[in-house]
């Protein structure tokens, strides 16, 4: 097992201390906004390392202690042994200690285990690709002063057909509406709050002209670009994920940017544009019925949350069986 160094540090990693000189990079957004695919080519390169989806991390930052630094050894250990997704990390579990345990080094600790076994052991960047990030991006500021955020905003209709036939998350238009609409206020929030540390991105610009997007990122973020980040991947994505980021490495394709026009039907993109007002708009995205948009009718209501009932419980049981769940947010 690894030794889980303890330290009264407050923020951030000191010199000596588990990652000192190791700098974070936070991309967050709606799932299924392109955070994997985003992730996966920054990590591209010796100096660059990106790591699986670590929503452990914010089951962790709920046991923090009342200065709001340390964790206690015994809830770092029971957190991380029941985690479903810390084992797709492939690392040992940190070995117990006596005394607080220093939120970012333990962080960085697990990083830097899993980056010596990815042989990246030297990186200087650790790229962090959790959509939730966004949502938790105050505390990390706080606990990684040094870090940088990408807020990923993709169209919600193309989020909405994107995750609704999936076996996690929303499977209605209402739901995925809600999850889209939320996750943009945050990030919006965000860097209304950091404007010099978050930096917004459209999906459709990586994907149309990922040069130009990629090298935006890495300027802002500190990192080396590298025009092989456009094909290239130095990501291994986990056999449970693979189904549903089985495009990563592909050269992105400006064909998905309008796929979701052809995947909802009508009444759903009218559905979807009634729910979430004009805020399509507000971030540059054409509406096809703008302030014409109307409710789904309460006949189609019932419809669809029964079905909603139905999926949750026979459907998508069926289909995750096996699969962690790692996408809890």
């Amino acid at each position: 097992m690894n030794d889980l160094s303890t330290s009264p540090a407050p923020a951030g990693s000191q010199d000596g201390a588990p990652g000192a000189g190791l700098r974070a990079l936070f991309i967050g957004g709606a799932p299924r906004s392109g955070t994997t695919l985003l992730g996966a080519m920054l990590g591209y390169g010796p100096n660059q390392l990106t790591v699986p989806e670590a929503v452990f991390k914010f089951h962790l930052l709920k046991d923090l202690r009342d200065d709001g630094l340390g964790l206690a050894p015994e809830a770092v250990t029971a957190r991380l042994d029941a985690d479903p997704v810390f084992p797709l990390w492939r690392v040992p579990l940190p070995e117990q200690t006596t005394g607080k345990v220093s939120y970012p080094d333990l962080i960085h600790q697990l990083v830097l285990a899993y980056g010596q076994r990815s042989g990246k052991g030297r990186a200087v960047h650790w790229i962090d690709h959790s959509p939730g990030n966004i949502r938790y991006a105050t505390s990390l500021q706080r606990l990684f002063p040094d870090a940088r955020f990408v807020n990923l905003i993709r169209d919600g209709r193309a989020v909405a057909a994107s995750v609704m036939p999936l076996d996690w998350g929303p499977n209605t238009i209402s739901e995925a509406a809600k999850l889209w609409s939320t996750h943009i206020a945050q990030g919006l929030a965000l860097e209304r709050q950091s404007p010099d540390g978050c930096l917004t991105v459209h999906y459709e610009e990586l994907l149309r002209d990922p040069e130009t997007t990629l090298q935006q990122v890495c300027e802002f973020a500190g990192l080396q670009y590298d025009p092989a980040m456009v094909d290239s991947r130095e990501y291994d994505a986990s056999s449970h994920t693979r189904t549903d980021h089985g495009l990563v490495g592909n050269r992105p394709d400006p064909g998905r940017v309008d796929a979701w026009k052809s995947r909802l039907t009508p009444r759903q993109v009218e559905t979807f544009e009634f729910l979430t007002g004009e805020l399509l708009d507000y971030l540059g995205y054409d509406m096809v019925h703008g302030s014409a948009a109307l409710p789904s009718p309460r006949s189609e209501r019932l419809k669809d949350f029964s079905g909603h009932l139905l999926r949750r419980a026979v459907v998508d049981r069926w289909r995750g069986r096996g699969r962690p769940g790692i996408r809890t947010r």
